[in-house]
């Protein structure tokens, strides 16, 4: 008796499994929304385009590119850092790419039907130096949480597409921005072997590095692989947290003296830093980039921790 009633709930698992199986299989048969293959950016702009502004929950972040390289910032500042080269060229990659799309409906009674408010929509506006294009909105995803609505801002036509644009929908400065303190994208692919000589001024202190200095290379190399963390603000220098700038419980106390470094590159480019203590664990660092000799010059401010402050003094001093 027992061993009838196994089997018979093995044969209803049985069935239901099966049942769901071919569930799947009828849909996709009866499945008659359009379907057609397009991408969301002509790959005829791909290298045009100059501008983007991101937006999500009311919050923007602008991707601008001068002289070839691009920069982000925040919308309603004036101040900007490199932004990773690398992400912003799988971004446009992504929307250039050729997709699948499903075409769900011509007309909208609401915005709010696949959520494209400003409030809940990932929005992409972007532009040349000729033309400016329609947004692109991206909705709520479907039932299944394997797709994603979207829609251009000149029709109210509703399309079904994949979620890949879900990596770079980010509008924070500090996820698009390059990480590093000494920039890769301004310098090129920055090694310690590029570096001709290191000269630091602390105080009362000077020191030059070179290629005849002891452990030079390594000394090159812990300070290009250090960090940044974001836009250094003005405003909100004083009373920053501990957790907005990621300094350590742990860090030693430190001085009031700046600490000026600067590297010059055999590409005739040099990088100047000026560190300054702006507050309780606050540190701002102004960066100069001069390339061909001095004749031109970008600058712009990052923020440090305790920690990597302290870090840079051990390595250099």
């Amino acid at each position: 008796m027992k061993l009838n009633r196994t089997l018979i709930l093995w044969g209803v698992a049985g069935f239901l499994i099966l049942a769901y199986i071919l569930s799947f299989a009828f849909v996709q048969k009866t499945d008659k929304r359009k379907s057609f293959k397009t991408a969301y950016v002509n790959a005829k702009y791909k290298n045009e385009i100059n501008k983007f502004k991101l937006t999500k929950n009311d919050e923007s972040i602008f991707l601008t590119k001068q002289d070839g390289i691009w920069y982000v910032q925040q919308n309603g500042k004036n101040d900007f850092i490199p932004a990773s080269q690398e992400r912003v060229q799988k971004f446009i990659a992504e929307l250039i790419k050729v997709r699948n799309m499903y075409k769900i409906t011509d007309s909208i009674q609401g915005q709010n039907s696949y959520i494209f408010t400003l409030d809940d929509a990932f929005c992409i506006k972007y532009q040349t130096s000729l033309e400016n294009f329609p947004e692109l909105l991206f909705g709520k995803m479907d039932f299944a949480q394997i797709s994603r609505y979207f829609m251009t801002g000149k029709a109210a036509t509703v399309y079904e597409t994949d979620t890949a644009i879900d990596v770079f929908s980010s509008v924070s400065v500090q996820n698009w921005s390059e990480p590093y303190i000494v920039s890769r994208s301004l310098i090129g692919n920055l090694t310690a072997k590029d570096v001709q000589s290191v000269s630091v001024s602390y105080g009362n202190q000077k020191k030059t590095h070179n290629s005849s200095s002891e452990n030079f290379y390594d000394i090159c190399t812990k300070f290009l692989d250090l960090r940044h963390g974001g836009i250094f603000y003005e405003e909100n220098a004083e009373g920053a947290s501990s957790d907005e700038l990621n300094v350590s419980s742990n860090a030693h106390s430190t001085s009031d003296e700046p600490l000026f470094i600067n590297l010059e590159f055999g590409n005739k480019s040099s990088a100047e830093f000026l560190i300054e203590q702006k507050g309780e664990g606050v540190y701002k660092v102004h960066c100069v980039y001069k390339f061909d000799r001095k004749k031109s010059q970008i600058s712009y401010n990052v923020k440090i921790s305790s920690w990597t402050y302290n870090k840079i003094k051990e390595i250099m001093l």
